[in-house]
């Protein structure tokens, strides 16, 4: 690069000077790089070229995100737009303007964001021009904002459901977008992704088991993402072909894979498998958490751990997993699904005292909505046992799942009856980066914790499907 930058200093053209400006960028003369291209930006006033180049120059420089988009944005209605000028735009512009509307809500909740329109309008803008240099990306890019664009005042105007319903819309539309664009890595993630959204199984079942094209099954981060997206759809709907598919995902993930995520992944499946009483599955998912354990800390600590604690209980030593769930509390203490596990333990053993204290203090505190189910499903297993009202504590499982659906924005409930309950994290976000330019993200990455189940849940869960087919008949009769 120093090279071709000595070479180029008596350069005449337009195009090796912008060429010198960006290997100065490179290699650190931001100085010199800036004196380029303000000279290129008077001699050529209508060329976006050297605009894009300032506006690097104030990325590299503090990561000016003011300074870059003032840059672009002066470059907005001038000529010659490239792809650089596109990925800047868009990497730089998308977020703020986020950043700026979230500011807002927090400053005047109730209050409409002024503009909105003007943002939407002038983000579909960038990805119409950036069609010509990215045809994929641009189309996946046009989608999200397509649909923010709709869903987001609705969920202002307190109007959830209709929200939640635009939301839902994105299965279809990713599935539309990967058959026109099949080896767009983007466009992947955002079909795998989006399984957690639709609410009609079969669609979910359709989009975790898509078949990657051949360019892309060997891709480490996609087998990544497919593998969840099955596992996720498997434990939401209780679909026993998806858990068969995730496990041979699994099995077969590239080399290339992170060791830990690899191993989390098929120790996880394996635990799902021993607790229907594989014995050589339980004794691998074992080895798996307890080898995270000793190389994670905090909360990863505590999910290693928890999941450790439960595969040994699930072979019998009770002991042993009360001792490891205790070491799970004091690794990060304000998680409470290791506590959870020691109540249903200790229930399990006859050795608990004040259980419906705990299970009606996590009802309220867990931040998974498996955990706090089950808890109110034990409160009525120890109400039956002569600790409560039994008739109370079934209306108030009742009530609470019945809260629990119309809250939650995935396709149904996570019962968590296959012993997992998951803490997801839905990542999108768009940026611009130095070293690889605009980066665009969109995955989910679970944390899935194993768990004891109560006993109430299914027998509960059985008896509102049964008092919700009497008041269909009742209503039918007429």
């Amino acid at each position: 690069m120093v090279k071709r930058t000595l070479a180029l200093t008596q350069a005449t053209t337009l195009d090796e000077q912008l060429e010198r400006g960006h290997l100065l960028v490179k290699l650190n003369r931001q100085s010199d790089a800036q004196r380029t291209f303000e000279g290129l930006a008077a001699a050529y006033p209508n060329d976006a070229r050297p605009q894009t180049g300032l506006g690097l120059v104030a990325i590299h420089r503090q990561f000016d995100l003011e300074g870059v988009i003032r840059h672009v944005r002066a470059a907005r209605k001038l000529a010659d737009h490239d792809r650089l000028y596109y990925e800047v735009a868009l990497g730089t512009i998308s977020p703020l303007t986020f950043t700026e509307v979230a500011t807002q809500l927090a400053q005047a909740p109730d209050a409409p964001v002024p503009d909105l329109d003007a943002r939407f309008d002038e983000l579909l803008e960038l990805t119409r021009g950036f069609r010509v240099h990215d045809p994929a990306r641009a189309a996946l890019l046009e989608l999200l904002f397509t649909v923010t664009r709709e869903a987001m005042p609705k969920f202002l105007g307190k109007q959830r459901e209709a929200g939640i319903a635009t939301l839902r819309k994105l299965p279809d539309k990713a599935m539309a977008l990967m058959r026109k664009f099949p080896e767009s890595r983007d466009v992947w993630r955002l079909v795998f992704s989006s399984t957690r959204l639709t609410d009609d199984p079969r669609k979910a079942r359709l989009l975790a088991n898509a078949p990657l094209p051949a360019a892309l099954q060997q891709d480490p981060d996609l087998r990544v993402q497919q593998v969840r997206a099955q596992l996720d759809a498997a434990l939401l709907w209780e679909d026993g072909d998806l858990l068969l598919a995730a496990m041979k995902s699994g099995m077969t993930l590239p080399e290339t894979v992170d060791a830990d995520t690899a191993l989390t992944i098929r120790a996880t499946l394996d635990a799902v498998a021993g607790r229907e009483g594989d014995k050589a599955s339980l004794q691998r998912a074992a080895a798996g958490f307890t080898a995270l354990a000793e190389r994670k800390t905090g909360k990863e600590l505590a999910l290693a751990l928890n999941n450790a604690a439960m595969v040994t209980a699930y072979s019998g030593d009770l002991t042993a997993a009360v001792a490891m769930l205790e070491r799970a509390v004091k690794a990060a203490p304000e998680g409470v699904t290791a506590g959870y596990n020691m109540g249903a333990l200790a229930y399990r053993t006859n050795t608990g005292e004040r259980l419906a204290e705990l299970f009606a203090k996590l009802t309220e505190v867990s931040e998974i909505a498996g955990v706090r189910l089950h808890s109110r499903a034990f409160l009525v297993t120890l109400a039956e046992a002569g600790h409560g009202d039994v008739a109370v504590t079934r209306e108030e499982f009742a009530a609470a799942l019945a809260r629990e659906e119309a809250d939650e924005f995935r396709g149904r409930v996570p019962l968590g009856r296959w012993g997992v309950v998951e803490q997801g994290e839905f990542k999108v976000s768009l940026g611009y980066a130095t070293q690889g330019g605009l980066t665009v993200l969109d995955e989910v990455v679970p944390h899935w914790w194993l768990v004891m189940p109560a006993p109430a849940m299914d027998s509960l869960l059985a008896a509102r499907t049964k008092g919700n087919k009497k008041v269909g008949k009742a209503k039918a009769k007429p």
